[in-house]
């Protein structure tokens, strides 16, 4: 199977440097197998980062710079687009902090060929955020070769057939790079009933925590699952689905108050998602619920939280509890304790 490299830049020399190294470090790779394509932004002015070119160069890569400044959308399709002009089979996308591990490449070519013909797949992934694995227990060795199929789009590496990029190319953003019309949001939003192919144990991490369009912060506990080294070659992928979590899914993103109510009404074991400040005492007082943590760089945002747990635990039912959320039933005795609220928001 024939398999190009998508790469996009912009100013991130430290970053693009990284990515680059990662690729050209990652077992099975060389250049005349692997053939890269690189699209690089540039200023306001039309000028351009000369250290990133200079990355570029050093590893012999000659980037199509844009004339005047077009933005992360414009950046990443050009760069898909011309990887797909010499008509490879399948494009695998980097954007310039994403970090690939050693057997990212073995995994893609793999995955790549098992699901050309399955046309309810649409991407490839290498990005996953340890699904269901409680790291850093030690793993086990067939842990490392297991996949699983979800109805999600992730954008931190990944990659996909020719015909299913025609479809996907079709309805590309053609907003500004704002949340709500960037390019993975776009891609997600056309997703339907399509799935993704993720990596149980992540192949890729972002870097990004600097100067990115949007988040891209690098997460501790993606750096220990994410860039696994094996001392032998892995051929024995498995698929599998997401195993249910087994218990429902509760985001609180109120005061304690709000948290406090909702816990005491529940009746089953769950699991209650909220910010981490209010994480060890619900846990001191409802042990018989799991608490997990929404990362920080939801921002205290519903839909985002809702979105992280959804793909945490893709096959539950993920309920948001708000003062004004989508459970009446729940919420209905909040403003009756506003005192122990106001009390408890000062944890």
């Amino acid at each position: 199977m024939k398999i190009n490299i998508a790469i996009s830049a912009y100013n991130r020399p430290e970053y693009l440097q990284r990515c680059i190294a990662a690729l050209y470090g990652a077992k099975g790779f060389n250049k005349e197998k692997y053939h890269i394509y690189c699209a690089m932004d540039c200023y306001e002015d039309g000028s351009f980062n000369k250290d990133v070119l200079d990355v570029f160069f050093w590893f012999r890569l000659v980037p199509d710079i844009a004339k005047t400044k077009q933005g992360c959308n414009y950046t990443v399709k050009k760069a898909l687009d011309m990887a797909w002009e010499n008509n490879p089979d399948f494009v695998l996308m980097l954007e310039d902090d994403i970090i690939i591990s050693d057997d990212a490449l073995m995994y893609i070519e793999w995955a790549a060929e098992q699901y050309k013909d399955d046309e309810s797949v649409r991407t490839i992934g290498l990005w996953g955020h340890d699904k269901g694995y409680s790291l850093p227990r030690k793993l086990q060795e067939t842990d490392l070769g297991k996949v699983m199929k979800q109805n999600y789009f992730t954008c931190w590496g990944w990659g996909t057939w020719a015909d299913r990029w025609k479809e996907m190319s079709s309805t590309w953003t053609t907003g500004d790079d704002s949340h709500n019309t960037s390019w993975d949001v776009i891609v997600s939003s056309h997703l339907g009933d399509k799935v993704e192919i993720l990596p149980s144990i992540s192949r890729a991490y972002n870097c990004g925590e600097l100067g990115g369009t949007h988040r891209g912060r690098a997460w501790p506990g993606v750096t220990s699952s994410g860039l696994i080294d094996p001392d032998s070659t892995i051929e024995y992928w498995m698929e599998k689905e997401h195993e249910f979590v087994g218990k429902p899914i509760y985001v609180i993103l109120g005061r304690f108050g709000d948290i406090y109510m909702v816990a005491k009404k529940l009746r089953q074991p769950s699991v209650i998602c909220c910010m981490s400040q209010f994480a060890k005492i619900v846990y001191e007082l409802f042990p018989e619920h799991e608490v997990y943590e929404i990362p920080a760089f939801s921002d205290g945002d519903p839909i985002r939280a809702v979105s992280i747990c959804k793909n945490k635990w893709p096959n539950a039912k993920v309920t948001l509890c708000q003062q004004d959320g989508q459970d009446p039933k729940l919420v209905e005795p909040f403003r009756s304790f506003q005192a122990f609220q106001e009390y408890y928001a000062q944890l």
